[in-house]
This record gives C-alpha cells, sequence and structure tokens, in this order.
C-alpha cells in the first residue's frame, strides 16, 4: 500500500500453477473422476489378460445314442433297398437250387423258393427277366443229362433218379408263379421222361398156354393198359417192363378170369409161363430156364 501510495511500482504474484490447477478441479472435478476410471479399468483388463488360466477338465460323455432321422427316405430309395435285398436272397438261393450242385434232402427248399418268387412282383419286378433266364438255362442243362440216359443200368438209373428229385423241386419253387408257366411245363416233361428211366426194373418175357383155350382180353402194368397185337392163347407177350401186372382172360362158356404177377416174382432178361386149365382156381407161373 505505500509503494502505491508513493507511486512505486508494485509486482504482483500471482497464484501458483498447482493452485490454479487444484482451483480448477474444484470447479470442474469430473474429467479427473473419468480419467482415474479409464487408469483402473486398463489395469484390470492387462491383469486379466496376462494371468494365466486355469485348465478346466472336460468330462468325457461316453457314446451318444444315434441320431434317428426323422424324414422317411424317399420312396424310390426304398423300392432300390427292396429289389436288391430281394435279388441277394434269391443269388444265394440258385447256389442250392443249380441243377450241378443240388443235393436231396432239403425239405423245406422248395417252399422257400417259391415264397421268394411270389415275392417278385412285389419287391423286385425289375429282376423277372433275370429269372426267367436263369430258370431257362436250368431247364436246357436238365434236358442234355436226360438224352443220355439211354442203355439202362444202374449208374444211368441213379442218375434219372436225381433229375426226378430236381424236377419236384423245381415244380414246387414255381408253383403258381405265372410267368415261370412255360419252364414249369418242361421240367414237367422232363420229370416224366426220367421216371421211365429211373423206375425202370428190367423187362421180361411172358408165354401164356391155357386149356382148352382163352383170349387175353386185358393185360396191365401199374394200372395202365398194355397194348396187345394178338389176344388168342397161346401167346408170347416179349419186352415187358416188369411192374405190378394183371391179365384178364375170358371164354365164351367158361365166363373171365384174372391172374396176378407181382414186381417181386420178375427178373430182368427171365421167361415166364403161365399155363393150365382155365377152370382151375388158379393157373401155375413158372420161371423158364
Amino acid at each position: 500500500l505505500k509503494r502505491y501510495l508513493s507511486n512505486q511500482e508494485i509486482e504482483a504474484k500471482g497464484p501458483s500453477s498447482l493452485k490454479l490447477a487444484a482451483n480448477k478441479v474444484k470447479r470442474n472435478v469430473w474429467p479427473l473422476v473419468v480419467g482415474v476410471i479409464v487408469v483402473v479399468a486398463g489395469g484390470v483388463i492387462a491383469f486379466l489378460a496376462t494371468r494365466e488360466q486355469p485348465k478346466s477338465t472336460v468330462k468325457d460323455p461316453g457314446p451318444q445314442p444315434p441320431v434317428l432321422a426323422t424324414n422317411p427316405p424317399p420312396v424310390e430309395d426304398t423300392a432300390g433297398r427292396k429289389a436288391a435285398e430281394w435279388y441277394g436272397a434269391w443269388i444265394k438261393l440258385t447256389e442250392v437250387l443249380d441243377f450241378d450242385d443240388w443235393k436231396a434232402g432239403d425239405a423245406g427248399l422248395a417252399e422257400r423258393a417259391n415264397k421268394h418268387l411270389t415275392a417278385l412282383k412285389a419287391e423286385a419286378p425289375l429282376r423277372q427277366p433275370d429269372v426267367y433266364d436263369w430258370f431257362d438255362r436250368q431247364t436246357s442243362k436238365v434236358e442234355t443229362q436226360a438224352g443220355r440216359l439211354g442203355g439202362g443200368g444202374e449208374e444211368k438209373r441213379a442218375a434219372a433218379a436225381r433229375i426226378v428229385g430236381w424236377c419236384d423241386t423245381i415244380l414246387a419253387a414255381a408253383k403258381n408263379v405265372d410267368f415261370l408257366k412255360r419252364q414249369a411245363d418242361g421240367a414237367g416233361k422232363l420229370r416224366a421222361d426220367a421216371a421211365r428211366v429211373a423206375n425202370y426194373k428190367g423187362s421180361f418175357t411172358l408165354k401164356i398156354f391155357v386149356g382148352p383155350f382163352a383170349e387175353v382180353s386185358k393185360v396191365t402194368r401199374n394200372g395202365k393198359d398194355v397194348a396187345l397185337s394178338q389176344r388168342a392163347t397161346p401167346l408170347i407177350l416179349g419186352n415187358l417192363e416188369i411192374g405190378d401186372f394183371e391179365i384178364e382172360l375170358t371164354h365164351p362158356q367158361l365166363g373171365k378170369k384174372v391172374e396176378k404177377l407181382g414186381e417181386a416174382q420178375l427178373k430182368d432178361g427171365r421167361a415166364y409161363q403161365l399155363s393150365g386149365r382155365f377152370q382151375d382156381p388158379k393157373l401155375r407161373m413158372t420161371e423158364l430156364p
């Protein structure tokens, strides 16, 4: 004041920068608060980032049940799968149905094959030509074998009996399967031809001498008529196939009588004589030397 009154220069010291800053802070404290928060937050983030994380152990849940498809496969996929399954099973059946490999004794084979063939139209209709061709090849193969059965003998009879058994199986397998009718008919004819060879026991000659005389009105073998070119006795019937015979004789005054010859009485290549009086209760059957 004295310096002022005496007109001397007055030097006034302003407030220090620290005080100015303090005053500013007092007037506006929020920038400081925000700064502190930023610094603290940065430190926390840095701490968490650099801290070693503890290892966690995940328990194995074990095998999971399969996930079931909720949508059914397309119709064409289902049909294709059925056809493939049908054909695969058919191939297995042909391995035992094939004539070359077939063996007697499987009583259920024909039934299994018939059931499978009956299902063909529903499960694998496009495979019908394959099955048709297989039956064609088999019947052709058997026809070739049947053509070699001539000449007789035990070996030929055994081969014929095998053809009969195979045909029986095939006929039962193709029963009521319409598209195999032609092959079934062919197998039936092959069976009949082979059966004649398989059942052949040989042949014999029969001489009939009946007094005073008689007419041979009828001769049957296993219930079937035997063709006769002559009928009046004495009569010789040659090359008769062994079997069960009935011989019917007639006489104008003495009537009719029937003589029976059993298969067990007859031998291949032998000759027999049926003789006696018509009025006798029974004629004599003699094996000739």
